[in-house]
């Protein structure tokens, strides 16, 4: 289907350096600042795309691009049928081929073209980032964001942030707030309460099932680990959670690429409070193998071990001395994990 589409609604599809596609606003790819600031990001964008293997067949050197950008007209001559083509992800446009001409088009001063909308599956499925998520921790307090990913703030398709904080129930109202204007791009967000926790699920516009999650986000205000799972309980002192709160640190973290450029304060857990949030998650679901492989990989016991033990002694119901400590190590390591 041929569409006139607004520029400023659609986001380019760049790899990253390890490979994962992240959609970005058009401002901020390499090319745009390579043609507008004569910027090295491009050359280096395309070194990656060499290195990754993704480069196909004549993929333009900077030179080349800015040579082809002088000259380039859209959809005439030879080219008159040959549209840049989008699919529609959310309320929003990603890039399915024709990057570069999508950007010449941007620069050139266009703000809408005839574009064709297809209905495929990209090869490569990335971060998702429909939904600016530090905008909605913007200025909050009392709150810690936990568990999360390395590649956090970006996001996958089905992703969740967990939250701790003091009181679910008005922090959940507040990002209700700012999630609001999502309805009128054709959004749908479902609130659920959970015995400790809330639930918002984020179901996006234009999707096959009308019901895929894009994101959720999982507000705690205490300790789930008391519910039992397959057998297993483990009891924290709701005080831990004050104690928690009171020494959180904050790191300045960028938004993603889909977004304009801005550092964002972010609450996240003294980094002892993460381990024994990690290692608790495993020891209720031993299945959750991420949380004790990163656990393992940052835990140093000269460093941590002290704290860490006192922590679990004196605000749980579990058994923790350096001998377990050690027999947990060597039990992993014989497990490969």
């Amino acid at each position: 289907m041929i569409d006139t589409i607004s520029l400023d609604k659609i986001y380019i599809r760049l790899f990253d350096d390890n490979g994962i596609v992240n959609p970005y606003k058009m401002e901020n790819t390499p090319h745009y600042k390579l043609l507008t600031e004569n910027s090295n990001e491009y050359a280096e964008y395309y070194d990656r795309m060499q290195r990754l293997g993704r480069a196909k067949a004549g993929y333009m050197t900077d030179v080349e691009y800015q040579n082809f950008a002088y000259n380039f007209k859209y959809l005439e001559g030879d080219y008159s049928t040959d549209y840049i083509r989008v699919k529609q992800e959310g309320d929003r446009y990603e890039s399915w081929d024709g990057d570069h001409r999508l950007v010449c088009l941007k620069v050139q001063g266009k703000t809408e073209a005839q574009i064709e909308v297809v209905n495929g599956v990209f090869k490569h499925k990335g971060f998702s980032n429909l939904i600016d998520v530090l905008e909605v921790l913007k200025g909050l307090d009392n709150y810690a964001v936990i568990k999360s990913e390395d590649w956090f703030p970006d996001y996958f398709d089905y992703d969740d942030m967990d939250i701790i904080c003091e009181d679910r129930n008005k922090l959940t109202d507040i990002i209700l707030g700012r999630l609001e204007y999502l309805k009128d791009d054709g959004y749908m967000i479902k609130t659920t309460k959970k015995g400790i926790r809330n639930h918002i699920d984020i179901i996006p516009p234009n999707n096959q099932t009308g019901d895929r999650l894009n994101f959720r986000f999982d507000i705690m205000d205490d300790f789930p680990y008391s519910i039992n799972h397959q057998g297993v309980t483990i009891d924290v002192d709701k005080k831990y959670l004050k104690f928690m709160l009171d020494r959180l640190w904050v790191q300045a973290i960028p938004k993603p690429y889909a977004f304009d450029p801005e550092n964002v304060d972010v609450f996240g857990l003294n980094f002892v409070d993460d381990l024994v949030i990690r290692f608790l998650e495993w020891a209720w679901q031993p299945h959750k193998l991420r949380h004790i492989k990163r656990f393992k990989n940052d835990f140093d016991f000269h460093k941590h071990g002290e704290e860490f033990i006192s922590i679990i002694d004196k605000y749980t119901n579990l058994d923790m001395d350096e001998n377990y400590i050690d027999m947990l190590f060597t039990d992993l390591k014989n497990r490969g994990i």
